[in-house]
């Protein structure tokens, strides 16, 4: 029924193509039924893709399923879909923090760090410190959303010596989800690019230093429905993984709800499935 793409690290199986024309990203998971439409699911997804000519827009974690009508062109794969491992767990910022350090040579430094959970968020918070500081000479700033979706700005000042610094000491602290802005007011002696990029860099470090981390972890709704006599060997099993029921309801059955870590739901399916000899219902998140 069609092909799977994939990115090399994503843990996504790669076959060849269908298409009569080089597809330029990759696309996951993908059905068809030919020739006379594409059927694209996607459980993880981010990016854009033309659904009858009309560009659909999607968020990192929106599931869709659009069906393309043939004829198809290269057009409507110029932004396609792809796929992103699902985030088990990401580090980010509790809370928004401004730090200012000493000055260099007159120049002030000050360095606002905030969680943002998307790109329109970290753009939220540039375009607000910009507001707060109008009278700056420059408001350089770095955003990393998740893995490699990244940007770095050096507005105005020479090139590399302002938002490059700000994301390496991003990723270097593990954070996502998280944006930096560093405005300077220029103290009126130059100093030059590498001092810039130890000025930046230092003004980041010490902001991320004050900052306090919070770790999320991503989880998925389970339902989970099995009989009386079976309680005491799912009961057991909840309390290995450290997971309280909720939302339950005693019926014919019991039935409640487990919110689970992304990265333990398989292992805790098989376990109940094992422990009740197959007789527990397990209801797994869409994907």
């Amino acid at each position: 029924m069609g092909s799977v793409f994939a990115r090399s690290g994503d843990g996504c199986s790669a076959s060849p193509s269908p298409f009569p024309f080089p597809v330029p990203r990759p696309v996951f998971p993908f059905s068809y039924s030919f020739p006379h439409s594409y059927t694209y699911s996607f459980p993880y997804a981010r990016g854009r893709v033309r659904e009858h000519g009309v560009p659909v827009v999607l968020a990192h974690g929106t599931r869709i399923q659009a069906t393309l009508s043939l004829p198809l062109t290269p057009h409507d794969y110029r932004q396609p879909l792809f796929c992103t491992a699902p985030m088990s767990s990401y580090q980010t910022i509790a809370a928004p923090i401004r730090i200012e350090i000493d000055r260099i040579k007159a120049s002030r430094f000050i360095a606002d760090v905030a969680p943002a959970a998307s790109i329109d968020e970290a753009k939220a918070v540039v375009a607000g410190v910009a507001a707060t500081c109008p009278d700056a000479n420059h408001h350089c700033f770095a955003w990393r959303i998740h893995g490699d979706e990244t940007r770095a700005s050096d507005d105005g000042e020479p090139s590399g010596s302002a938002g490059r610094p700000i994301l390496n000491r991003i990723i270097g602290a593990e954070l996502e989800r998280t944006v930096v802005v560093v405005t300077r007011y220029f103290g009126g002696t130059k100093l030059g690019t590498g001092g810039l990029v130890r000025a930046y860099g230092a003004a980041t470090e010490a902001a991320l230093l004050a900052a306090e981390f919070v770790t999320h972890v991503a989880r998925a709704a389970i339902e989970v429905r099995h009989a009386y006599a079976l309680s005491g060997a799912v009961k057991s099993v909840l309390v290995a993984y450290g997971l309280e029921p909720t939302a339950a309801t005693y019926e014919v059955d019991v039935s409640f709800t487990l919110h689970v870590p992304l990265e333990q739901v398989e292992a805790l399916a098989a376990e109940l499935s094992e422990r009740t000899a197959g007789q527990v219902v397990i209801e797994m998140p869409a994907t």
